[in-house]
């Protein structure tokens, strides 16, 4: 069992088409091993890759080649601890695409996010030019402590070196996520228990140079 990088699939299901419940996984180099009459079709299923089917017409050894279903990649969301369904975990991520960031005249982007998100409260508490709002993920969670969110770009936490979203120009950043319930707490620990706030800035893309320009007047 191979992926399309030709790298062997670790436990993927192999089962018959006409008995279900006879099934098998692949193990770490790849490799199966599982009785079929001739005739009988295998059906091959791992998460991220379309289901493979093939006709056993009395062949011993068999090599299959699975293809990638970048629809299917986009129904899961990896967490701390294994992989759930989208669907499962809906109500804990929230993301904030780059099209609102974009599109808003603003030049914080805790701005853009107001509004954007069911949870997440941003207040403009200073009328000192500049300064950012307060941020709170699903409320007040201390009265003496700091409750404002975990804040990582790029897979840097920010909050430990003193910096803020609000040094990072809208216009800069992908997409944004924000996990709003316990699950933070199994990848950053304490830090998560006010929410966490994963900020993914834009990459540079193959092909021909090219200079945008966005201004407001």
């Amino acid at each position: 069992m191979l992926d399309p990088a030709g790298e062997p699939v670790i436990g993927a299901t192999v089962r018959t088409k006409e008995k279900p419940t006879h099934g098998v996984v692949t193990d770490i180099d790849g490799k199966f091993v599982i009785s079929v009459e001739k005739g009988n079709t295998l059906e091959v299923s791992y998460v991220g890759f379309n289901t493979e089917s093939v006709v056993i017409s009395g062949q011993n050894d068999i090599e299959i080649k699975m293809t990638e279903n970048s629809q299917m990649l986009d129904d899961v969301v990896v967490i701390g601890y294994g992989v759930q369904k989208k669907s499962d975990v809906t109500g804990s991520v929230t993301s904030v695409g780059k099209e609102r960031l974009s599109k808003l005249p603003v030049s914080n982007v805790l701005q853009a996010m107001q509004g954007a998100t069911s949870g997440v409260t941003i207040q403009q508490s200073s009328s000192i030019p500049g300064d950012a709002p307060s941020t709170l993920v699903r409320g007040q969670n201390s009265i003496n402590a700091n409750s404002g969110p975990y804040v990582v770009v790029d897979g840097i936490p920010i909050n430990n070196t003193g910096g803020s979203l609000a040094d990072i120009a809208p216009n800069d950043i992908e997409s944004i996520e924000i996990l709003k319930d316990a699950s933070a707490t199994a990848i950053y620990g304490t830090n998560g228990a006010n929410g966490v706030i994963l900020v993914t800035t834009k990459r540079g893309k193959e092909g021909k140079a090219k200079v945008t320009y966005s201004g407001l007047w």
